[in-house]
């Protein structure tokens, strides 16, 4: 079954999955699949600057050179991601070619070099910064990065990871 949305979105829906096709007069914007249903947040990518609420998690996974493909080869990594109390919808960013995303509730931290991460493994925090994709080939583990400006632990007014220089 296909439904106009309006003038410039058409929506199929097939069982559980809903792709949306946003179009202008000769050429597909984007295409969605399963647009929210859950999160109420809209966030957008970089320039941009984001707020998000959640704890901070350490996840261990495979790595180079296939990425899990080749366990017995494949490099042992960790990389630390906001784990979000409330899920959000990060709207497409057609000039970067970076993709819409729904109901996302882990967001990997990019650039984390410069906090003190593992120190905050576990605790609630708020992070503020611009949200950015990576692109492919890249140790992009989730679908959305946050590259933080600031890192707050929840309920104290200033910065307890950030490194000293």
């Amino acid at each position: 079954m296909i439904l106009l949305v309006s003038s410039a979105s058409i929506a199929q829906k097939q069982a559980k999955h809903i792709i949306m096709i946003h179009v202008d007069t000769t050429n597909i914007i984007s295409i969605e699949r399963n647009p929210p249903r859950a999160a109420k947040t809209w966030c957008e990518y970089a320039p941009e600057i984001t707020t998000l609420n959640g704890v901070i998690i350490a996840v261990h996974t495979l790595g180079p050179p296939n990425f899990g493909e080749d366990p017995k080869n494949d490099s042992r990594i960790t990389y630390y991601a906001l784990k979000l109390n409330d899920p959000i919808n990060v709207k497409a960013d057609s000039v970067k070619e970076w993709d819409a995303f729904f109901d996302e509730d882990t967001i990997g931290i990019w650039n984390s070099h410069s906090f003190r991460l593992a120190e905050l493994v576990g605790k609630s925090v708020v992070v503020t910064g611009s949200l950015i994709q990576i692109g492919i080939g890249s140790l992009q583990y989730t679908d959305v990065l946050i590259e933080p400006n600031d890192i707050t632990i929840e309920g104290e007014n200033h910065p307890k990871s950030k490194e000293l220089h």
